[in-house]
């Protein structure tokens, strides 16, 4: 095992990251402070991505795109859904006629 590994690696975040740099630790402490340190587990998911074929890359850039759109729908749906129901609320429709009014809505 490299230095890094006999640092203080609970208490330190640099020594954290000299952990996860030092290509002499052991996986299992390298495992660890993926664990304790949410922006080395990042940078460890990055440095695989990184080092995925060119295919696996696309796939994932691809997978991500379809997730953000989706997303994004669902808000614009959401902000669609919030405004009619400003509009009932703006015209004096109580909350029974609203949920009438939308039950009967065509949502397509």
């Amino acid at each position: 095992m490299g230095e890094a590994g006999k640092k203080n690696i609970a208490g330190n975040s640099l020594h954290r990251w000299m952990v996860w740099f030092d290509a002499q630790s052991l996986r299992e402490l390298v495992e660890e402070v993926k664990r304790m340190d949410t922006a080395i587990m990042t940078a460890d998911e990055k440095q695989t991505f990184v080092m995925q074929s060119e295919d696996a890359r696309d796939y994932y850039e691809r997978r991500q795109k379809a997730e953000w759109d989706r997303i994004s729908g669902l808000n614009e749906a959401r902000r669609e859904g919030e405004n009619r129901i400003l509009d009932f609320l703006d015209k004096g429709y109580a909350t029974e006629a609203i949920r009438r009014e939308l039950a009967n809505a065509d949502i397509t």
